[in-house]
């Protein structure tokens, strides 16, 4: 076996593999994929896959979406998702 960056490989195929996979964010260290709980990756074709900035300005947009709405609607997504914090108004004072 070989020592290979996070994972112990079994053999040069598996890493050959593992290297022609998307840079995508819901992959997992033995190539499967983490959203969609299955054991080998779709590979470019899925649609699911998201690089690291794409995931980074969908969370931007929808944190955009959130400040643009009514101050009530605001509380009532901050309580139930965020624990009664608003991340988003830190967004806005930004832009």
């Amino acid at each position: 076996m070989v020592r290979s960056r996070n994972y112990i490989s079994v053999s040069k195929n598996e890493d050959l593999f593992l290297l022609s996979l998307p840079d995508c964010v819901s992959l997992s260290e033995k190539g499967g994929c983490i959203f969609l709980r299955i054991s080998k990756c779709r590979g470019k074709g899925c649609s699911f896959m998201k690089s690291r900035n794409e995931l980074k300005e969908g969370q931007t947009r929808c944190m955009h979406r959130i400040a643009n709405l009514s101050l009530d609607e605001q509380m009532r997504i901050s309580r139930m998702y965020y624990g009664g914090k608003m991340p988003w108004n830190d967004l806005t004072a930004v832009d």
